[in-house]
């Protein structure tokens, strides 16, 4: 498989309160990189809302078949950040042996 970029799963750990009501804070672990291919679907800086903008992206990932369980994952491509995003669905293709995420 040509791979492009990867992938880090962001798992929260902790988090609640104390028998006192106290929080407790929640820390976020990363996991390792999984390498994949990274395809933009949409990437552009045109949403607007009340004088200001923001950036409106989503992408594709093909990872090679293995067990994957997160609802956040950092991205790279390229070697380079493109930030922490959602992970809107996981879909196992198996006649290729990968796996799709939409983010």
């Amino acid at each position: 498989m040509r791979v492009n970029g990867s992938i880090r799963v962001i798992v929260n750990k902790g988090g609640g309160r104390t028998e006192y009501g106290e929080p407790i804070p929640v820390v976020c672990k990363k996991g390792k990189h999984i390498p994949g291919l990274v395809r933009i679907v949409t990437h552009h800086h045109k949403g607007r809302y009340e004088d200001t903008t923001f950036k409106v992206s989503s992408y594709e990932i093909l990872i090679e078949k293995r067990a994957f369980s997160g609802n956040r994952i950092e991205l790279y491509l390229d070697g380079c950040s493109l930030g922490e995003y959602e992970v809107q669905s996981v879909e196992p293709l198996a006649s290729y042996g990968r796996i799709k995420i939409v983010v």
